[in-house]
């Protein structure tokens, strides 16, 4: 059980309803914002696991 996955991004109603009446141009934009983030929040936890010793489970 080496690799963990993260949770599956769990998006609420009222974002998808705001994403729904988006032009197909802001709405990609969007995405690319949220992909953003998410790499960053990635790159962030891969440092973070990297300085602290592994939390025994």
């Amino acid at each position: 059980m080496g690799t963990s996955k993260s949770p599956p991004m769990v998006i609420p109603h009222d974002v998808l309803a705001v994403l729904q009446v988006l032009s197909p141009k802001q709405r990609q934009l969007v995405f690319d914002f949220a992909e953003f983030l998410l790499q960053k929040q990635r790159k962030s936890e891969i440092e973070k696991s990297a300085d602290s010793p592994p939390i025994p489970g």
